[in-house]
């Protein structure tokens, strides 16, 4: 019981209060690809549907699983990569992957971790937790993140959870 109201304590005093505005540690941006995955922080593509978005997710994906662009490696190094996918198919998204991969000249046999959702992000976390744990994913891609979110009557609390479900990856 003690260890349940410390914890309980804990989590309500929320985290430490922190100075800022001096001069940073580190004064550049670590990136998983620059310009447009900032590692450890979420990256929204934003457009009407039918655009491209899950295409353009499958060819970050290819970049950072495979860590190349046509017979240039990219640095850093890349990562696995999960697509939770909420609208799409494995099968959809395998032939457009093995298409960029030809595309680019990679013939490596490695494969990109995909698993179709059906549920919002919050109620399957434990799991996707896991697989990001058990097999070193340094990418997760969220297609759609408005199926993620789930719904509710409070638009803040639906957007808040998500977002505190992507930082616990």
């Amino acid at each position: 019981k003690w260890v349940s109201i410390l914890t309980l304590s804990q989590l309500r005093e929320g985290a430490p209060l922190e100075m800022i505005g001096d001069e940073p540690d580190k004064k550049c941006i670590d990136w998983l690809r620059e310009p447009i995955l900032e590692k450890g922080q979420a990256t929204t593509i934003f457009a009407p549907g039918g655009s491209g978005k899950s295409y353009l997710a499958d060819y970050i994906a290819v970049l950072v699983q495979y860590g190349k662009m046509g017979m240039h490696y990219w640095l850093p190094a890349g990562g696995n990569v999960l697509y939770c996918d909420w609208e799409s198919s494995a099968r959809d998204h395998r032939r457009r992957i093995w298409a960029i991969k030809q595309g680019m000249g990679i013939d490596d046999p490695d494969r990109i971790f995909y698993r179709f959702c059906t549920e919002p992000l919050t109620q399957s976390l434990e799991e996707l937790q896991k697989i990001v744990s058990n097999h070193e994913i340094q990418l997760v891609i969220i297609d759609s993140q408005m199926a993620a979110s789930g719904q509710g009557n409070d638009v803040a609390q639906v957007a808040g959870s998500y977002f505190n479900a992507l930082r616990s990856f």
